[in-house]
């Protein structure tokens, strides 16, 4: 996947990463509709939540925060219905070379540890 090459990529990485703050540091989760919702209404980019454009905003930002040491920001982006995150942010671990584990326990277990990570590196001080 790579990180972002191009100004205007980093720009919406950038933006998107901002878009997620408030739940990054509220220890909470937002649905995919939500986070498209957000930054379509501050104008920052209108992208559909089940669309390939957003999924790969998405990896850009985890390989961004992979690269920096930090855990994988999509953890905090979940399916409205599941309310756990969907098949990319799966693949995305993988292909950064993360053990999620085989069986649905562990991935969930994998999934609620990179969560709460993601709470305490972000939570406000």
């Amino acid at each position: 996947m790579g990180s972002p090459r191009t100004r205007g990529q980093c720009a919406r990485v950038a933006d998107a990463e901002a878009a997620t703050s408030r739940w990054r540091t509220r220890g909470d989760t937002l649905s995919y509709s939500e986070i498209c919702d957000e930054m379509r209404l501050k104008g920052i980019i209108d992208l559909e939540p089940h669309g390939t454009p957003f999924a790969a905003l998405l990896g850009q930002i985890n390989v961004i925060e992979h690269d920096l040491g930090r855990p994988l920001i999509s953890a905090v982006v979940v399916s409205k219905e599941e309310r756990q995150p969907g098949v990319g942010f799966w693949n995305i671990a993988k292909e950064l070379g993360i053990e999620v584990g085989e069986s649905e326990n562990q991935r969930v277990a994998f999934w609620l540890d990179s969560l709460q990570e993601c709470h305490r590196r972000w939570r406000p001080t």
